[in-house]
């Protein structure tokens, strides 16, 4: 199977930037947020349409003309090795896009009387639910990436606990956090030298990161999910 890994933090923490250090001859952006990428060059190495689709539906059917750049999440993550036989890792960009776009669309905010509306929450969760259990049932050697906004829960001041945003209680009492076995969380701050750093965090009491025992040799270290990558292969060697 394949490794879907959650990375959590706040909007300007290095999300879209960690992104910069994947080979972009191996990777596809699904790019959920419909921005643009933001490192020297990114346009050169991420085309449209061959390893770049700006696309926030989370499913629907295939379109015939072939054009994939109109494709849902679910179906580049289909059909991501026809698109291009070399791709083993996967972006999207953000994941929490994808599942509030559903709860925008006219169908949706149609659902308001009987058993519509008491259903349509449970729907919304279901297919967010079978999105995160997709990116664990790719080939052997592909690795994907789902990048998601964190929220924080407070006790007064202090900050108990942070973890993925998610909308719709139904889809937060699943925890999302469950079905990845990596969870990194990343924030911004000054170093000793007072500049701004980037960093991933594997390991915090007050969040959700996780990540299996010995894949990291630190519990906090630059935002590059490149490197990312790399441990994750060396870890689990010939089966990455």
């Amino acid at each position: 199977m394949s490794v879907a890994v959650l990375v959590v933090m706040p909007s300007g923490a290095g999300k879209s930037t960690s992104m910069s250090g994947l080979d972009p001859q191996r990777t596809m952006i699904i790019n959920a947020d419909r921005k643009a990428l933001p490192w020297r060059n990114a346009n050169n190495q991420y085309v449209q349409g061959k390893n770049l689709f700006n696309t926030y539906r989370l499913s629907g059917p295939t379109n015939r003309h072939n054009n994939f750049n109109e494709y849902s999440i679910e179906n580049l993550l289909v059909n991501y090795n026809k698109i291009n036989p070399k791709t083993n890792v996967i972006v999207l960009d953000t994941v929490n896009l994808a599942l509030i776009s559903h709860e925008f669309s006219d169908g949706f905010q149609n659902m308001t009387t009987g058993r519509q509306a008491l259903s349509k929450w449970f729907d919304m969760a279901k297919e967010g639910w079978g999105l995160f259990c997709m990116a664990n049932e790719l080939p052997d050697d592909v690795i994907v990436f789902f990048l998601a906004h964190s929220t924080e829960k407070m006790d007064s001041d202090t900050i108990v606990y942070k973890k993925m945003v998610t909308n719709g209680r139904k889809l937060e009492s699943l925890v999302p956090e469950s079905k990845f076995t990596i969870v990194l969380h990343g924030e911004k701050r000054l170093d000793d030298a007072g500049e701004m750093e980037y960093v991933f965090i594997t390991e915090d009491i007050n969040s959700s990161a996780k990540a299996p025992r010995g894949m990291f040799e630190k519990k906090q270290f630059p935002n590059d999910l490149g490197y990312v990558e790399k441990q994750i292969r060396d870890y689990y060697g010939g089966n990455k």
